[in-house]
């Protein structure tokens, strides 16, 4: 009974072994009928779903398109109209700077006033015309000169604004606030500002009234200030198919109207999207199963690519993501007794290397670079590559001394000599580090100061390992700082120009004078041009500073008669192509000779590209003012330069004015400069005279003129003024 029963059950483990028993594979053949099948029933609903995906995104993306161009628009408007406000805010402020000049002046007769309108501003705000009117309506001066009088609608604007200030005189005078509208003068458009001189006990004071026609120029800066295209003025509305705003006059008439091309790029894409889309989904039902099929095919290779998609392909260091994550993994894993290292590490002279090697040597040279600093790295060390020249290493240390220990010996390595292409080169390393938890917990805090960390190394001298500490960061905000009241000063005429006078070493009569920039910024007060110009020549601005002096110097030069004036150049003015054009038009405009105008340039202009430099020397030469090599001595010195370049004037470096009756050798070398100056026939100018036995030694030596405090200090203009008065000028 019992074997029966047994018999006639079924034993349920036997059931579930057959169950998980594995099933016979199938033929291949039976195995793509499976896929075939399984595919026809999936690529129809998926095909549909791609469709409706596909229209539902087109519609988005019009809704979306047409509002974010809207939105554009809008701001095209705002930003437009923020221009217009710079542009005659700007012109405000420069009509009343001239008026202040003009009052402080004194001038009364018209030439004098008119050497005070010729402009000093940047080319961008620079007006075109200038009048000065009296109280009665009669023209004072004009700039140009030879004007007969002031168009109607600028008398109209002046009757304005002496109706506006109508009343009791302010105590004491003060400049005002200045009236600027857009007119028609005739049919041309014109941005106009008026200002009142700040004279006292004068019931109508004479105003100043400035003009900047609403031309090509001011449209095309108009157009690059605000980021359009094809800005046009008219007088009539234009087509529908630009964009216009009206522009009115202080009245609220419309003079005219502004408007530039519709740029509807995102609607137009999605307009010429849409047919394509169509075409997308009927082409997807026939492509999603070759699709499928090269996506089996990919997932082969994707082990193999998996492995190598976080690093460098040219150094197989890691590449800049994996760098950061494993930054941010060192920084959470981090143990209180540790510190974990950033460095930022950056080839010196790389640039040259690939100027002479090409770039196929520069590649090798990265790469036998990185291979060298994993090697000299310890195990717990990753080497990143940030791009370029530049490396990263993420390393967790005991202390702060083996973080260091390990940049150091890093920087050592690869100022060995390498090896690319059988030639033998060196180059340096600058590193800048940053340790936590001493100098941030924080990826990007880290990120900061190590860069700050390594600018610091690249201005040290380059080949060496840079900390971060707090006053590099107090440095980088200075440094910022200055930039920004720069920028400033610029646009609000907020620099200074200061003259040295420079005397004849016979007579000690003044013969020249040499232009000084000088900035006293609002709360620092005076800031040395050492510390302001290198941040200039960094940011870009010294075509902006050198064109400012140049204009304000040969402007006031202009009453100096008899006298030259001497203005600095920068190595990168130098450089400029645009510095001939330059001086011939600020020569031109002010009326100056040529031959008072000496300008100074630096041995190291003269190292750099020499044979362009010798051109545009030449050039400027021919415009018939002089060049005077500065601060000889102090740089390079080289005999072939006084031989091949075009130089006028030998102005010897006050370096070695100071050992003058301390030093025998002192006063050799001086001697035997100017000698070396005068065999070439150049006149020779010393700086930095400040005492009595120096001047008489240098007489005695044979230098033409000199310069220093024991004569003048830095005068203003008013000041000059005021000297030339007492001094008497002799030939």
């Amino acid at each position: 009974m019992t074997s029966a029963a047994t018999d006639g059950r079924r034993d349920p483990l036997s059931w579930f072994r057959s169950r998980m028993r594995p099933a016979a594979h199938p033929s291949p053949e039976v195995a793509r009928r499976d896929t075939a099948r399984v595919m026809s029933r999936l690529l129809p609903p998926f095909a549909l779903i791609i469709v409706v995906v596909l229209v539902i995104c087109a519609v988005i993306a019009y809704a979306v398109a047409r509002q974010i161009e809207e939105q554009h628009e809008y701001a095209h408007r705002e930003a437009l109209a923020g221009t217009i406000e710079e542009f005659r805010g700007v012109l405000a402020d420069v009509t009343v700077h001239v008026a202040a000049n003009l009052a402080a002046a004194r001038a009364s007769a018209e030439a004098e006033m008119a050497s005070h309108l010729v402009p000093l501003a940047r080319s961008r705000y620079r007006y075109a015309h200038a009048y000065v009117i009296d109280g009665e309506g009669r023209l004072l001066a004009a700039f140009p000169a030879g004007e007969s009088g002031a168009p109607p609608a600028i008398l109209r604007l002046i009757e304005k604004f002496r109706a506006e200030r109508a009343g009791p005189p302010a105590s004491p005078p003060a400049p005002g606030k200045p009236a600027t509208d857009f007119l028609l003068i005739g049919d041309l458009p014109a941005l106009a500002a008026v200002a009142e001189l700040p004279i006292r006990n004068e019931a109508k004071p004479p105003v100043v009234a400035t003009v900047i026609p609403l031309d090509g120029r001011l449209i095309s800066l108009i157009e690059q200030t605000a980021g359009f295209k094809d800005l046009k003025f008219d007088t009539a509305a234009a087509d529908r198919e630009r964009v216009v705003q009206p522009l009115l006059d202080r009245s609220g008439r419309i003079i005219g109207w502004l408007n530039w091309s519709a740029e509807r790029p995102l609607m137009d894409a999605v307009l010429r999207l849409i047919p394509l889309l169509a075409i997308v989904a009927a082409c997807f039902v026939a492509f999603a199963l070759m699709a499928i099929q090269l996506g089996r095919r990919e997932a082969r290779g994707d082990a193999d690519r998996a492995g190598r998609s976080d690093e460098d392909p040219l150094t197989h260091a890691a590449n800049r993501e994996r760098i950061l994550e494993i930054l941010d993994r060192a920084l959470a894993a981090r143990l209180p007794e540790q510190t974990v290292m950033l460095a930022f590490l950056n080839l010196d002279r790389f640039k040259d290397f690939n100027d002479i090697f090409g770039h196929r040597g520069g590649d090798l040279l990265l790469a036998a670079a990185a291979t060298r600093l994993t090697e000299s790295l310890p195990a717990s060390a990753v080497l990143g590559r940030m791009g370029g020249d530049e490396f990263a290493v993420v390393m967790t240390a005991a202390s702060p001394v083996a973080a260091v220990d390990a940049a150091n010996a890093a920087m050592n390595a690869v100022m060995q000599p390498f090896t690319i292409a059988n030639q033998t080169t060196s180059i340096g390393v600058s590193v800048g580090l940053a340790l936590a938890p001493r100098d941030g917990e924080s990826r990007d805090e880290l990120m900061r100061r190590a860069d700050l960390a390594l600018r610091a190394a690249k201005r040290g001298g380059r080949g060496s390992v840079v900390g971060f500490d707090l006053q590099l960061e107090q440095e980088f905000h200075d440094r910022r700082f200055i930039l920004r009241g720069l920028r400033r000063a610029l646009a609000e005429d907020g620099l200074d120009v200061r003259y040295q006078p420079i005397v004849s070493a016979d007579s000690q009569r003044i013969v020249g004078i040499e232009a000084l920039l000088r900035w006293r910024h609002r709360t620092r007060g005076d800031i040395p041009p050492e510390v302001f110009i290198p941040i200039a020549e960094q940011a870009g601005l010294m075509a902006q500073l050198g064109e400012f002096v140049m204009r304000r110097a040969l402007a006031d030069a202009t009453r100096w008669k008899n006298l030259y004036v001497a203005v600095n150049l920068s190595p990168l003015q130098v450089r400029d192509p645009a510095l001939i054009d330059l001086v011939s038009s600020v020569v031109r405009q002010t009326g100056i000779a040529p031959g008072r105008v000496v300008l100074e340039i630096t041995e190291g202009v003269l190292i750099d590209e020499p044979e362009k430099v010798i051109k545009r020397l030449d050039k400027l030469r021919a415009l018939g003012v002089k060049i005077a090599l500065d601060d000889f001595g102090s740089g390079f010195s080289s005999l072939s330069y006084l031989q091949r370049f075009p130089i006028d004037k030998l102005k010897i470096d006050k370096g070695f004015v100071a050992p003058l009756g301390r030093s025998e050798s002192g006063a050799v070398i001086i001697q035997a400069i100017i000698g070396l100056g005068r065999a070439l026939g150049l006149s020779v100018l010393v700086e930095g005279v400040e005492t009595e036995e120096q001047r008489a030694l240098l007489r005695l030596a044979g230098c033409d003129e000199m310069q220093g405090h024991l004569f003048y200090r830095s005068l203003s203009a008013g000041d000059v003024d005021a000297l030339l008065a007492k001094v008497v000028l002799r030939a």
